[in-house]
């Protein structure tokens, strides 16, 4: 703890607690500008990302199940468009704009999944074409999105390319949206 100077402010019994995680209690690095870990490519991790696993049921009932999902290599894309309409008025240059409020984040995950020297894992991919697939929201853990108040997406779209002589990597390229559930309350 920083003890806070006393006749700032007049907060004299007032502190300040030292190296607190703002990324909701989650552990995620020292705070410094060192890597996290070592990827499986070998290559150091500064930001990492978990999409978490889920169920759902689908319109005849039956329940699908899909398993969480861990990216050491990964580059992530936050966008965000501001809600404004613009209304023009005869006889004056320009429009009259008049701000709405945010619109949802756009996140774009560039992510590769490595594997052992000379093998490709297809139960892995499996797994992660049952969450790219998934009519749900998707929870996700990173410091980056939570930097952002991203805690859950929607996945919109992806990409699953190959890449000549990369057999032993998957990339993948996800595109979605923010999501703010709403808890609805019946009186």
């Amino acid at each position: 703890m920083i003890p806070f100077p006393p006749d700032v402010f007049g907060l004299q019994n007032a502190i300040i607690l030292d190296k607190i995680n703002i990324y909701q209690g989650l552990p995620q690095g020292n705070g410094s500008d060192e890597a996290l870990r070592m990827s499986a490519l070998g290559t150091p991790v500064y930001s990492d990302l978990t999409l978490e696993g889920g169920t759902y049921t689908n319109e005849a009932g039956q329940e699908f199940n899909f398993g969480s999902i861990y990216f050491d290599t990964v580059i992530m894309i936050v966008d965000q468009q501001k809600r404004i309409i613009k209304t023009s008025v005869q006889g004056r240059d320009g429009d009259v704009k008049e701000y709405i409020g945010m619109g949802d984040y756009t996140v774009t995950i560039n992510a590769i999944l490595a594997f052992d020297n000379g093998r490709y894992d297809r139960d892995a991919v499996a797994e992660v074409k049952k969450m790219l697939t998934a009519p749900v929201s998707i929870k996700c853990i990173s410091w980056f999105l939570q930097l952002w108040d991203i805690d859950e997406i929607v996945i919109e779209g992806y990409g699953v390319p190959q890449q000549a002589g990369q057999y032993s990597m998957q990339p993948f390229s996800i595109n979605a949206v923010s999501n703010k559930p709403i808890e609805l309350i019946q009186f």
